[in-house]
């Protein structure tokens, strides 16, 4: 590997050692009960989180949400 690829390599394993320190600072995991169209932008997984929950995007969790198959899954998670 040159010094380009070890460069990338190492700011990736930064980028997922801070993903993962946040998914363990989430309070609480919200599971998005049935079927939610994946095909969605950020816009529309926020607006059910605000309908269906009643909270901010910006609430400390992870927001789990389930295709029509449930076989499937996508976590979104907005961690401040």
């Amino acid at each position: 590997m040159d010094t380009t690829e070890v460069a990338v390599q190492y700011r990736i394993q930064q980028e997922v050692k801070k993903m993962l320190s946040r998914l363990l600072d989430a309070h609480t995991v919200y599971l998005v009960y049935g079927y939610t169209d994946m095909r969605k932008s950020i816009d529309g997984l926020v607006d059910i989180v605000q309908q269906q929950f009643l909270l901010t995007p910006f609430v400390r969790g992870i927001f789990l949400f389930c295709d029509q198959r449930h076989d499937r899954k996508t976590g979104n998670s907005v961690l401040l």
